[in-house]
């Protein structure tokens, strides 16, 4: 697994890029081999920093956006696979539902299916509050492509698989104990396409990431807080 590299850091631009975007294009050439061509991935990147995405209804809170690298990867790499079914475990807001179905409405195919488990503790981050307001930022126009499931991926998350047929892209933010991420990567990587992608939040909390990617034989990079891997097309 290839770390987040020190050259990267910091707000330093190179080649006209930030350092955001350096490291989304770093990623891109681990995990898709080092004669991948770039040029899409910039073009998409350049996408985030347009005005022509279909804007939230409300602010944006805290959680996987355009605004951060994982974010940035995500959207630039379902741009790029432009995949059939997306399949998500963790909602709260919906910031993440958002940018993905930002980017399958840019590509004109493809269809999200989320699950969450709502959090309804004032005292807690990522807290929803009332039970309508999961996905609260994800405006109507984007919910065609949408099928938000509420309960536990324990239980939902094998039932979707089954139901989507093999998902292109895997997006993991929902519990982030060790026990948790080994199951949900372990149930998706068997119905996972040929050439998909995992992605995931806070990798860094545990070792279920690395483990996981590593006994697959995955490529795999990891960003600052989060990390992505491909199954071998």
């Amino acid at each position: 697994m290839l770390r987040n590299p020190g050259l990267l850091r910091g707000s330093a631009r190179r080649g006209g890029e930030s350092a955001q975007d350096a490291m989304v294009l770093s990623a891109a050439r681990h995990v898709f081999g080092r004669d991948a061509d770039l040029d899409p991935w910039r073009e998409a990147l350049s996408e985030l920093d347009g005005d022509d995405l279909v804007p939230p209804v409300a602010q944006l809170s805290a959680g996987i956006s355009h605004r951060v690298t994982l974010g940035r990867w995500l959207y630039a790499a379902l741009r790029v696979t432009c995949p059939a079914a997306v399949v998500e475990t963790g909602v709260a807001s919906g910031t993440s539902s958002w940018l993905i179905l930002n980017a399958l409405a840019r590509n004109g195919t493809g269809a999200l299916c989320s699950i969450d488990l709502p959090n309804r503790d004032p005292t807690q981050p990522y807290n929803v509050g009332e039970e309508t307001a999961t996905g609260r930022v994800v405006p109507d126009s984007l919910r065609p492509r949408w099928q938000l499931s509420l309960g536990d991926s324990r239980v939902l998350l094998p039932k979707l698989l089954a139901e989507t047929g093999p998902p292109g892209l895997f997006f993991h933010d929902s519990d982030h104990s060790l026990e948790a991420m080994t199951r949900e990567f372990e149930t998706v990587l068997p119905r996972l396409e040929p050439g998909g992608l995992i992605v995931s939040d806070d990798v860094q909390k545990n070792r279920a990431f690395a483990r996981v990617t590593r006994s697959h034989g995955l490529r795999s990079f990891t960003f600052r807080k989060g990390g992505t891997a491909r199954k071998d097309g």
